[in-house]
């Protein structure tokens, strides 16, 4: 599966390479506001945004804020019942083949696993190795849906 892996991450990355824009800001958005944040346990909402919408259910409570470029940054709230996420949607393919870049980088570390679903448009998701608890899995849709282009981070209910 680790093979298939990095080798799925470079093919997807030689078919981006040739219609990314220059802009690299999409992926650092989301390392800093989401990837490292939810790598440290350290998950909170923006201080420096306004939301442009809050719901709080029983089985969901997030934060979205409207960024440039019809960019949504989704947030969770910290619920101890909830697991957290958050997810940029909107995202430049730029920042695409850049989280390509680093799954590849982290599979090879080991750092992460490959546990990308096998079924069409399906995600590429990587879950945290045993470092994390409870693990977290990363996914960059790569293809366009309703949101477009997308990277989001979760808590899962796995552990070690």
């Amino acid at each position: 599966m680790r093979i298939w892996g990095c080798r799925m991450i470079k093919a997807v990355l030689l078919i981006l390479a040739v219609t990314s824009p220059a802009d690299a800001g999409d992926w650092e958005l989301f390392e800093q506001r989401c990837l490292r944040p939810m790598e440290d346990v350290a998950l909170q909402q923006p201080h420096d945004l306004e939301p442009f919408a809050t719901v709080k259910r029983d089985d969901a409570a997030f934060s979205a804020y409207r960024l440039v470029d019809q960019k949504v940054l989704y947030v969770s709230d910290w619920r101890s019942d909830l697991s957290q996420w958050c997810a940029l949607t909107e995202v430049e393919q730029v920042a695409i083949e850049q989280a390509l870049n680093w799954a590849q980088s982290e599979l090879e570390k080991g750092h992460y696993v490959n546990v990308t679903p096998d079924t069409t448009h399906a995600p590429i998701t990587l879950q945290s190795a045993e470092w994390r608890e409870p693990r977290i899995e990363v996914s960059i849709q790569v293809l366009a849906n309703d949101d477009g282009p997308s990277l989001a981070v979760k808590e899962t209910d796995l552990e070690s």
